[in-house]
């Protein structure tokens, strides 16, 4: 007897994928501009960016791997509680 309708394997993919796709989130490479006039603004402003764009693709990576986390932790309570619904009805009947 099925309480939730989630179908664990394909929890798993999805899960697995996303774990995938975080681990595939990878640094921008370095590239070096000079950082004398006339260029000293830009430097600065593609260091800034660069820098924002490395702190925000670590926290989707967090994110991501928590969410996959919590689903996988969902699939589990999902189960439990069929089981023991299943149980608990099948000692009734």
């Amino acid at each position: 007897m099925d309480t939730f309708a989630l179908d664990s394997h394909t929890v798993t993919s999805h899960t697995d994928s996303l774990r995938a796709d975080a681990a595939a989130l990878n640094p921008l490479p370095g590239t070096s501009f000079p950082s004398f006039y006339p260029f000293t603004a830009f430097h600065e402003a593609y260091a800034a960016a660069a820098s924002a764009a490395e702190t925000r693709a670590q926290q989707v990576r967090d994110e991501a791997r928590r969410v996959a986390a919590f689903m996988d932790l969902t699939v589990t309570a999902a189960n439990t509680v069929d089981g023991n619904t299943s149980k608990g009805l099948g000692g009734l009947l």
